[in-house]
């Protein structure tokens, strides 16, 4: 990573100001400055990143990598205050038809439109699609690379897949045991965080 070597974050970047109706205008608030741009394809088949540095007033800031992939996205922001990084997985896809059904068919007169897991990772699967969110937070500067990243989507996108399939062969009756909450009015049902295990 060629670009991290010349960052010094005292006086290397822009700042802007922003000024708000009815108050004094307010010096170096903002900072923002991009470091690298791929577009897809650019550096490897359906690869795309965005790399960027910004701060606000008083702190020192972050650097930001935000990769897409084929299989799903990752964020991986360091924190300079906290020297951490954290990095976030996204996945989505479409929701299955006979998943879309078995979703809207509950029974008691419910009409739930998305089953949740609150966990890490959180899978929400919907009427029209699915999303998996998962994040970890790791000690220093920790970016991790394509090979590591890609790898790391494979395997949430299993989780998926096992949950999926428990869905597919577990009747609804035994869904609405393994729930924790049934919430009719928001048309949600949570299922126990151990439910995968």
């Amino acid at each position: 990573m060629k670009w991290l070597s010349n960052i010094k974050v005292n006086n290397w970047f822009k700042s802007w100001t922003l000024k708000e109706p009815g108050k004094k205008k307010k010096e170096n608030t903002y900072r923002h400055q991009n470091l690298a741009k791929k577009r897809r394809g650019e550096s490897f088949k359906g690869h795309a990143q965005d790399v960027f540095y910004n701060s606000e007033c008083g702190e020192k800031g972050r650097i930001v990598s935000f990769n897409q992939y084929f299989s799903g996205c990752v964020q991986q922001t360091y924190n300079i205050d906290d020297d951490e990084t954290v990095r976030i997985y996204n996945i989505r896809g479409k929701t299955p038809k006979w998943l879309s059904k078995k979703v809207c068919k509950m029974p008691y007169g419910a009409n739930y439109r998305s089953i949740h897991i609150e966990n890490n990772p959180k899978i929400s699967i919907f009427y029209f699609n699915w999303e998996l969110n998962y994040s970890t937070t790791h000690d220093g500067f920790n970016f991790a690379n394509h090979h590591n990243n890609i790898n790391e989507l494979k395997e949430l996108e299993l989780l998926y897949r096992k949950l999926r399939n428990k869905i597919k062969t577990n009747s609804i009756e035994s869904l609405l045991k393994e729930c924790t909450i049934c919430d009719v009015e928001s048309n949600v049902l949570k299922l126990n965080k151990n439910y995968l295990v």
